[in-house]
């Protein structure tokens, strides 16, 4: 039996069939990203905790004079370039998450009032996590292709 040979479309992360189809999956990718944007924005204000990558993301920005968004669409541009010798093909939702998601963040953040009592910051820290959840959700369902952090 003749060995099964790979051609470019073996590599891609998202197919589908036609323009309807994206514009099916389009409204989900978008509202996606804004759940993700603001579920980190509430972590951030929560000011108990982030994600491991968000922890890199805040030094980053603190040596660096960028903001966090600014440092979360670089770092996410430099780990795509790190895609190509994996043989790991962006989908448009890769492309769009990577240019948006840190500047979602930073608009909500701005829009978040701070919380000092110990109990609301818990509570903003929870709604954060399900909301980020949702908007992950949301977002790779679609199949418009994985984040840069999740490919």
């Amino acid at each position: 039996m003749p060995a099964a040979q790979s051609g470019p479309s073996d590599y891609a992360v998202v197919r589908f069939g036609d323009f309807v189809e994206l514009r099916r999956r389009f409204p989900r990718l978008l509202l996606g990203l804004l759940l993700l944007g603001t579920g980190i924005a509430a972590t951030l204000r929560a000011r108990l905790g982030v994600s491991p990558y968000d922890v890199l993301h805040q030094g980053l920005a603190d040596h660096t004079g960028l903001n966090f968004g600014q440092v979360v669409v670089g770092l996410g541009v430099l780990i795509l370039l790190l895609w190509i010798p994996l043989r790991q093909r962006p989908g448009v939702g890769t492309i769009v998450n990577t240019l948006t998601v840190g500047f979602i963040t930073n608009g909500v953040f701005d829009l978040l009032p701070a919380p000092s009592d110990l109990a609301a910051r818990w509570g903003l820290l929870l709604a954060g996590l399900v909301i980020t959840a949702l908007g992950i959700g949301l977002y790779i369902g679609c199949g418009l292709g994985p984040g840069p952090r999740d490919g």
